[in-house]
Protein backbone atom coordinates (compact mmCIF):
# COMPACT_ATOMS: atom_id res chain seq x y z
CA UNK A 1 0.00 0.00 0.00
CA UNK A 2 1.39 3.38 -1.05
CA UNK A 3 1.79 5.83 1.82
CA UNK A 4 1.47 9.58 1.57
CA UNK A 5 4.46 11.79 2.29
CA UNK A 6 3.01 12.75 5.67
CA UNK A 7 2.43 9.08 6.54
CA UNK A 8 6.00 8.17 5.62
CA UNK A 9 7.34 11.02 7.71
CA UNK A 10 5.24 9.86 10.64
CA UNK A 11 6.53 6.28 10.28
CA UNK A 12 10.09 7.58 10.30
CA UNK A 13 9.36 9.80 13.31
CA UNK A 14 8.05 6.74 15.19
CA UNK A 15 11.15 4.75 14.23
CA UNK A 16 13.40 7.54 15.47
CA UNK A 17 11.46 7.73 18.74
CA UNK A 18 11.73 3.96 19.27
CA UNK A 19 15.44 4.05 18.46
CA UNK A 20 15.97 6.77 21.06
CA UNK A 21 14.07 4.75 23.66
CA UNK A 22 16.00 1.57 22.86
CA UNK A 23 19.37 3.31 23.11
CA UNK A 24 18.29 4.80 26.43
CA UNK A 25 17.50 1.32 27.75
CA UNK A 26 13.72 1.61 27.57
CA UNK A 27 11.64 -1.29 26.23
CA UNK A 28 8.09 -1.16 24.89
CA UNK A 29 5.79 -3.95 23.75
CA UNK A 30 5.26 -2.24 20.39
CA UNK A 31 8.99 -1.90 19.76
CA UNK A 32 10.44 -3.68 16.74
CA UNK A 33 12.47 -6.83 17.45
CA UNK A 34 15.41 -5.32 15.56
CA UNK A 35 16.19 -2.79 18.29
CA UNK A 36 17.67 -5.15 20.93
CA UNK A 37 20.12 -6.49 18.33
CA UNK A 38 20.90 -2.98 17.14
CA UNK A 39 21.57 -1.73 20.66
CA UNK A 40 23.79 -4.75 21.34
CA UNK A 41 25.82 -3.95 18.22
CA UNK A 42 26.19 -0.30 19.20
CA UNK A 43 27.34 -1.20 22.70
CA UNK A 44 29.71 -4.02 21.78
CA UNK A 45 31.46 -2.12 19.01
CA UNK A 46 31.23 1.37 20.53
CA UNK A 47 29.42 2.77 17.50
CA UNK A 48 28.62 6.45 18.15
CA UNK A 49 24.84 6.60 18.49
CA UNK A 50 24.69 9.88 16.58
CA UNK A 51 25.61 7.97 13.43
CA UNK A 52 22.27 6.17 13.58
CA UNK A 53 20.38 9.44 13.78
CA UNK A 54 22.46 10.87 10.95
CA UNK A 55 21.31 7.99 8.76
CA UNK A 56 17.70 8.76 9.65
CA UNK A 57 18.30 12.36 8.56
CA UNK A 58 19.47 11.02 5.21
CA UNK A 59 16.46 8.74 4.85
CA UNK A 60 14.12 11.60 5.70
CA UNK A 61 15.70 13.80 3.04
CA UNK A 62 14.90 11.11 0.46
CA UNK A 63 11.19 10.91 1.24
CA UNK A 64 10.38 13.66 -1.26
CA UNK A 65 11.84 14.40 -4.73
CA UNK A 66 15.33 15.85 -4.45
CA UNK A 67 17.52 18.36 -6.29
CA UNK A 68 21.03 19.49 -5.35
CA UNK A 69 22.37 22.89 -6.29
CA UNK A 70 26.04 21.92 -6.30
CA UNK A 71 28.66 19.40 -5.20
CA UNK A 72 28.68 20.74 -1.64
CA UNK A 73 24.96 20.04 -1.22
CA UNK A 74 25.34 16.60 -2.79
CA UNK A 75 28.27 15.70 -0.53
CA UNK A 76 26.25 16.74 2.51
CA UNK A 77 23.50 14.33 1.43
CA UNK A 78 26.03 11.57 0.69
CA UNK A 79 27.49 11.93 4.17
CA UNK A 80 24.11 11.15 5.74
CA UNK A 81 23.25 8.18 3.52
CA UNK A 82 26.71 6.67 2.97
CA UNK A 83 29.49 8.41 4.88
CA UNK A 84 28.00 7.56 8.26
CA UNK A 85 27.58 3.96 7.11
CA UNK A 86 31.30 3.89 6.43
CA UNK A 87 31.98 5.25 9.91
CA UNK A 88 29.73 2.63 11.50
CA UNK A 89 31.43 -0.13 9.50
CA UNK A 90 34.95 0.71 10.66
CA UNK A 91 33.78 0.70 14.28
CA UNK A 92 32.26 -2.75 13.78
CA UNK A 93 35.24 -4.14 11.87
CA UNK A 94 37.83 -2.57 14.16
CA UNK A 95 40.25 0.22 13.23
CA UNK A 96 43.14 2.18 14.69
CA UNK A 97 40.90 4.94 16.05
CA UNK A 98 42.56 7.67 14.02
CA UNK A 99 40.83 10.75 12.63
CA UNK A 100 42.44 9.95 9.28
CA UNK A 101 40.66 6.60 9.16
CA UNK A 102 37.34 8.27 9.92
CA UNK A 103 37.81 10.81 7.13
CA UNK A 104 38.75 8.05 4.69
CA UNK A 105 35.65 6.07 5.70
CA UNK A 106 33.54 9.11 4.88
CA UNK A 107 35.33 9.49 1.52
CA UNK A 108 34.73 5.82 0.81
CA UNK A 109 31.01 6.27 1.46
CA UNK A 110 31.02 9.26 -0.88
CA UNK A 111 32.76 7.29 -3.65
CA UNK A 112 30.33 4.39 -3.33
CA UNK A 113 27.27 6.64 -3.27
CA UNK A 114 28.43 8.66 -6.29
CA UNK A 115 28.86 5.36 -8.13
CA UNK A 116 25.33 4.32 -7.18
CA UNK A 117 24.00 7.67 -8.41
CA UNK A 118 25.70 7.27 -11.79
CA UNK A 119 24.38 3.73 -12.15
CA UNK A 120 20.79 4.59 -11.19
CA UNK A 121 20.30 7.93 -12.98
CA UNK A 122 17.33 6.90 -15.11
CA UNK A 123 15.60 4.90 -12.37
CA UNK A 124 15.97 7.77 -9.89
CA UNK A 125 14.73 10.33 -12.43
CA UNK A 126 11.52 8.34 -12.87
CA UNK A 127 10.98 8.70 -9.12
CA UNK A 128 11.52 12.44 -9.25
CA UNK A 129 15.02 12.27 -7.78
CA UNK A 130 17.86 14.03 -9.59
CA UNK A 131 21.12 13.63 -7.72
CA UNK A 132 23.42 15.13 -10.34
CA UNK A 133 24.25 18.67 -9.19
CA UNK A 134 22.22 21.33 -10.96
CA UNK A 135 25.29 23.46 -11.62
CA UNK A 136 26.94 20.53 -13.41
CA UNK A 137 23.87 19.93 -15.55
CA UNK A 138 23.84 23.62 -16.49
CA UNK A 139 27.57 23.62 -17.19
CA UNK A 140 27.20 20.97 -19.89
CA UNK A 141 23.82 22.12 -21.18
CA UNK A 142 22.04 19.02 -19.89
CA UNK A 143 18.34 19.16 -18.99
CA UNK A 144 16.28 16.82 -16.85
CA UNK A 145 14.52 15.70 -20.02
CA UNK A 146 17.84 14.11 -21.04
CA UNK A 147 17.58 11.83 -18.00
CA UNK A 148 14.25 10.44 -19.21
CA UNK A 149 15.34 9.82 -22.81
CA UNK A 150 15.86 6.36 -24.29
CA UNK A 151 19.38 7.21 -25.43
CA UNK A 152 22.08 9.31 -23.80
CA UNK A 153 22.52 12.79 -25.23
CA UNK A 154 26.03 14.16 -25.68
CA UNK A 155 25.31 16.68 -22.91
CA UNK A 156 24.37 13.90 -20.49
CA UNK A 157 27.40 11.86 -21.51
CA UNK A 158 29.62 14.84 -20.72
CA UNK A 159 28.08 15.20 -17.25
CA UNK A 160 28.48 11.48 -16.55
CA UNK A 161 32.10 11.44 -17.71
CA UNK A 162 32.92 14.40 -15.48
CA UNK A 163 31.18 12.91 -12.44
CA UNK A 164 32.68 9.47 -13.06
CA UNK A 165 36.19 10.94 -13.12
CA UNK A 166 35.49 12.65 -9.82
CA UNK A 167 34.10 9.45 -8.28
CA UNK A 168 37.13 7.49 -9.52
CA UNK A 169 39.54 9.94 -7.90
CA UNK A 170 37.73 9.67 -4.56
CA UNK A 171 37.59 5.88 -4.90
CA UNK A 172 41.37 5.75 -5.34
CA UNK A 173 41.81 8.03 -2.33
CA UNK A 174 39.59 5.75 -0.22
CA UNK A 175 41.94 2.81 -0.82
CA UNK A 176 44.21 4.39 1.81
CA UNK A 177 41.73 3.28 4.48
CA UNK A 178 42.93 -0.33 4.20
CA UNK A 179 45.98 -0.21 6.54
CA UNK A 180 43.93 1.49 9.25
CA UNK A 181 41.59 -1.52 9.59
CA UNK A 182 41.74 -4.76 11.54
CA UNK A 183 42.73 -7.92 9.63
CA UNK A 184 39.11 -9.02 9.21
CA UNK A 185 38.08 -5.48 8.32
CA UNK A 186 40.72 -5.32 5.59
CA UNK A 187 39.35 -8.43 3.93
CA UNK A 188 35.78 -7.15 3.90
CA UNK A 189 36.81 -3.69 2.77
CA UNK A 190 39.08 -5.01 0.03
CA UNK A 191 36.14 -6.94 -1.45
CA UNK A 192 33.75 -3.98 -1.26
CA UNK A 193 36.32 -1.60 -2.73
CA UNK A 194 37.06 -4.00 -5.60
CA UNK A 195 33.40 -4.58 -6.50
CA UNK A 196 32.59 -0.87 -6.52
CA UNK A 197 35.78 -0.20 -8.45
CA UNK A 198 34.69 -2.66 -11.13
CA UNK A 199 31.23 -1.07 -11.29
CA UNK A 200 32.78 2.36 -11.74
CA UNK A 201 35.14 1.07 -14.44
CA UNK A 202 32.18 -0.33 -16.34
CA UNK A 203 30.46 3.06 -16.16
CA UNK A 204 33.62 4.78 -17.42
CA UNK A 205 33.99 2.30 -20.29
CA UNK A 206 30.52 3.26 -21.50
CA UNK A 207 31.74 6.81 -22.08
CA UNK A 208 28.78 8.28 -20.20
CA UNK A 209 26.10 6.10 -21.82
CA UNK A 210 24.24 4.91 -18.72
CA UNK A 211 20.68 4.93 -20.06
CA UNK A 212 18.99 1.74 -21.18
CA UNK A 213 20.74 -1.37 -19.89
CA UNK A 214 21.67 -0.99 -16.24
CA UNK A 215 25.38 -1.20 -15.48
CA UNK A 216 26.09 -4.29 -13.39
CA UNK A 217 29.01 -6.19 -11.94
CA UNK A 218 28.85 -9.84 -12.92
CA UNK A 219 28.05 -12.42 -10.27
CA UNK A 220 31.23 -14.24 -11.27
CA UNK A 221 33.41 -11.19 -10.55
CA UNK A 222 31.73 -10.65 -7.18
CA UNK A 223 32.04 -14.33 -6.26
CA UNK A 224 35.72 -14.47 -7.25
CA UNK A 225 36.45 -11.30 -5.29
CA UNK A 226 34.72 -12.54 -2.14
CA UNK A 227 36.29 -15.99 -2.47
CA UNK A 228 39.72 -14.40 -2.76
CA UNK A 229 39.17 -12.52 0.49
CA UNK A 230 37.97 -15.66 2.29
CA UNK A 231 40.92 -17.62 0.92
CA UNK A 232 43.38 -15.06 2.25
CA UNK A 233 41.79 -15.44 5.68
CA UNK A 234 42.12 -19.24 5.54
CA UNK A 235 45.80 -18.99 4.54
CA UNK A 236 46.54 -16.89 7.62
CA UNK A 237 45.24 -19.55 10.01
Amino acid sequence: EALSLDERRERLRQWKSQLTSALDGQQHASMSEVFPALVDMVQRHHVPRQLLFDVITGVESDLAPRRFADQTALERYCYHVAGVVGLACIHIWGFDGSAEAEQLAIRCGLAFQLTNILRDIQEDARRGRVYLPQDQLARFGCTEADLHATTSSEALRAVIRSEAERAAAIHREAADLLPHLSADGRRVYRAMHAVYGELLRKICRREGDVLGNRVRVSSLFSAKTIAGCLWSRWLRR
